[in-house]
């Protein structure tokens, strides 16, 4: 962060605030006789951080540590818990929660696990206030070089994080202000993100229900057998063999490969056009549409431009339909919907998974309407659809341009642009020796520290 700080501000390091830092304890599994030097507690784990906002520590495990312990580590109001081993690849540790009063409200004292540090703040700062500030720096990658990582673990150094991890530090009020401005802000940014994330589930229910009433029961019953040119499922095992895929040829298209209806090809699973020759039956065009005929049921995708060419896999089907019968895209529709995949469901074989056969799929019954009607009908939903693409595009841009507003504001708040300063509060420099007095307080009455030493 920038050292341009405002007047009364100062800048410390993390170990200049804490008054207390201990491992945690993960205790031992629930005993049917517990001995009398053991007392139940919740211990909080690193999964439940996900959804820490909404459970706190509601779903941590009952577990049973001595009294000796807790006396110790039991967490308080205002502690920091911090992710010091675990995390993963792509998930450096250093994440935090603090201890509210709505975490305390459960029927048990809490701890946190050893694979966490518990944190204490002096009284003389906020630890909401310092607790904002690490999950922001944490969010900005600033921990990233406090820590080592194994295969599949990290593990924070967790001297050099709280050594060098410096804080911009206001006044106590201001602190107090900032704090009261934080949680109102991002309470409403909250809400604003839960209302926001109801809208790709509507748009989804949009679109199933303009389909469905697309393809409803409008027109004589008919059979895909009587609308197609033709129905193939794709080559034998004995036609294609694995050791004959390569990169980078002509994609072939297999159940896997067709997601929410759009096709996407394995580059790596692919034929040489050589191999492309001697399965002609089996080539995609413009317009047909193809299936999944194993696993779920009614997994399709239109053939457009870009797919002509490629070649349907040993897992799917193509309908390929008569162009003076039905639209491609109504046969699409058709084929995707509810009313489809119930009577597929119905139909398939397979005792461990469901399979179709050519008989199943001739023989799909649907409503059909006139050619002139299908493509009025095409023409409607396209125009749905126009819609419902542009207010998700107006999702997408709201949700990015929300999703980075958090840290804009913490920024802001870090900068000391958040809240007005008062000049008749006591500077933040004042703040640090009494601290500093607290601190050495604490260490002539402990006599000596047993967790991590206090800096002076």
């Amino acid at each position: 962060m920038e050292n341009n700080f405002k007047k009364g501000w100062e800048k410390v390091s993390l170990e200049d605030l804490i008054v207390h830092i201990l491992g945690g304890d993960w205790g031992i599994d629930i005993l049917e006789l517990i001995p009398a030097e053991f007392e139940k507690v919740k211990v909080i784990r690193g999964t439940d951080y996900k959804n820490w906002k909404e459970q706190r520590a509601k779903k941590a495990p009952y577990r049973f540590v001595k009294k000796s312990s807790l006396e110790k580590r039991k967490l308080e109001l205002g502690d920091i818990v911090v992710e010091v081993s675990g995390g993963g690849p792509d998930q450096p540790v250093g994440r935090t929660v603090i201890i509210d009063e709505i975490t305390l409200e459960v029927d048990v004292p809490i701890l946190c696990s050893n694979f966490f540090r518990q944190i204490r703040i002096s009284k003389n700062s906020n630890p909401f206030y310092v607790e904002y500030f690490l999950s922001y720096a944490y969010s900005k990658g600033y921990f990233n070089d406090f820590q080592t990582q194994t295969t599949n673990l990290r593990n924070l150094n967790v001297p050099d994080f709280i050594s060098k991890t410096f804080i911009p530090i206001p006044p106590l009020p201001e602190q107090h202000r900032i704090v009261a401005k934080l949680d109102a802000v991002m309470q409403k940014v909250e809400s604003n993100k839960q209302r926001l994330d109801k809208i790709p589930k509507l748009l989804k229910r949009f679109r199933q229900s303009v389909l469905a009433a697309a393809v409803s029961n409008d027109g004589a019953e008919e059979f895909t057998r009587n609308v197609c040119i033709e129905i193939q499922i794709g080559p034998f095992g004995t036609q294609l063999h694995r050791h004959e895929y390569i990169s980078n040829g002509i994609p072939l298209i297999n159940p896997t490969h067709i997601q929410g209806g759009e096709i996407i090809p394995d580059m790596d699973l692919t034929i040489t056009k050589t191999k492309f020759k001697e399965l002609p039956n089996y080539h995609l065009i413009t317009g047909d549409v193809i299936m999944g005929r194993r696993g779920e049921m009614a997994r399709c995708a239109l053939v457009g431009e870009k797919e002509n060419g490629w070649l349907c896999g040993t897992g799917s089907l193509f309908f390929r339909p008569n162009l003076k019968k039905i639209n491609p895209q109504y046969l699409y529709w058709v084929l995707s919907n509810s009313n489809t995949k119930a009577f597929l469901e119905g139909e398939a074989k397979g005792s461990t998974m469901s399979n179709l056969n050519l008989n199943i799929v001739k023989n799909i019954p649907f409503p059909l309407p006139s050619l002139e009607k299908q493509k009025k009908i095409v023409k409607q939903v396209e125009q749905l659809f126009a819609f419902a693409d542009k207010i998700e595009a107006r999702y997408t841009k709201a949700k990015a341009m929300l999703d980075k507003l958090p840290q804009s504001i913490l920024a802001k708040a870090f900068r000391g642009e958040l809240v007005a300063q008062d000049p008749a509060d006591e500077p933040a420099s004042v703040l640090l020796e009494r601290i500093k007095a607290e601190k050495t307080t604490l260490r002539q009455v402990q006599g000596s520290t047993k967790g991590k030493k206090l800096k002076p």
